[in-house]
């Protein structure tokens, strides 16, 4: 099975960056990977000690699932990963969140997958408006080495 990413605005996360690299580029085609990991991580917590899926996670439906790839600068790697602490500190205290995993490729600590586990598709909206406005992520955009990639996915429990 093939995967495509699709590359949004740094704007919708709420990020504004002069330089844009091209996406294939940054992510040297590793990006389906990360994104299959996370998409078993979900799965797996959404299942009983049998392995039969329950849609249950932390006590509750898993509705809405965000994945987000990250490529931070990695000649400033630490203040990267001290800025996006902070940020996903205000994501994981956000209304609706139930969750935030963060990955980080193990050959390039510098590229990072972050799932977000949402109640509702409507919670993650409230949350891209609030990043676009008034939580807009100010200092991490010149520590970005290319534009963030999201998709979004819904829990299926009837397959």
């Amino acid at each position: 099975m093939t995967s495509t990413t699709r590359p949004h605005s740094l704007a919708l996360f709420g990020i504004e960056h002069p330089a844009r690299r091209a996406l294939q580029g940054a992510s040297g085609g590793r990006a389906p990977v990360a994104i299959n990991a996370l998409i078993e991580l979900a799965r797996v917590r959404c299942s009983n000690s049998a392995g039969a899926l329950t849609g249950q996670f932390n006590g509750g439906a898993v509705a809405h699932l965000v994945v987000a790839e990250f490529w931070l600068e990695p000649s400033r790697l630490d203040e990267a990963l001290e800025a996006l602490h902070r940020a996903l500190a205000d994501t994981r205290a956000f209304d609706g969140c139930l969750q935030v995993d963060v990955l980080a490729e193990t050959a390039d600590p510098a590229h990072l997958v972050v799932a977000e586990h949402w109640a509702s598709p409507e919670h993650v909206a409230a949350y891209r408006k609030w990043r676009a406005g008034d939580g807009k992520l100010t200092d991490l955009a010149p520590l970005m080495a290319a534009s963030p990639v999201s998709d979004r996915y819904t829990h299926q429990p009837a397959i």
